[in-house]
């Protein structure tokens, strides 16, 4: 099955990117869509494979990861890498939800732990969110799995959507524009 991935062309605008070197830019946006990229952006990836894909020297390599690491855009541990902000720029629907709860089931937990609480949230939180909101409706549907919309695609009663109106507002003036 082919993976796309959409990177938004604001990318190249964002401060922290525009103060990359041009191999370092060229590493980041390596790691956002590298074929080994997760829909949880968490995944196994060591600097030789990165070498082989991008032509640049394992040293460079290693020296990027680690700054990336010390900026707080990724965490590493034995051949794993995390991206710490990979999902705030998702949009999931129900089978990436699935595909996301997979990649960070398969992850180190150490690395997960390090990672903030949004991905963190991702892998144990969601299933509880209707225990934070007073919610004394359980979900009694055996295949219910980590998210809690994953069996009808739709959100429980008494989550509330991440995204702001202000955010949402933003993609409708979008949507109908460019291509």
């Amino acid at each position: 099955m082919d993976k796309n991935r959409y990177v938004n062309t604001r990318f190249w605008d964002d401060t922290y990117v525009i103060r990359l070197s041009p191999s370092e830019k060229l590493l980041f946006l390596y790691l956002l869509t590298n074929p080994l990229t997760t829909p949880g952006g968490v995944y196994e990836l060591t600097s030789r494979r990165a070498a082989m894909d991008t032509g640049l020297p394992q040293k460079e390599i290693a020296a990027a990861f680690d700054r990336f690491e010390r900026d707080g855009k990724i965490v590493q541990q034995n051949g794993w890498i995390g991206i710490v902000n990979f999902l705030r720029h998702q949009k999931p629907n129900p089978n990436m939800r699935i595909g996301i709860a997979r990649a960070l089931d398969r992850a180190p937990r150490e690395l997960i732990e390090r990672l903030p609480v949004t991905v963190a949230a991702a892998r144990k939180a969601f299933e509880r969110v209707s225990d934070l909101n007073g919610n004394e409706n359980r979900n009694s549907n055996q295949n219910s799995g980590l998210f809690p919309s994953q069996s009808t695609g739709r959100p429980q009663f008494g989550m509330r959507p991440v995204r702001s109106a202000l955010r949402r507002n933003e993609e409708r003036r979008c949507e109908g524009e460019g291509w």
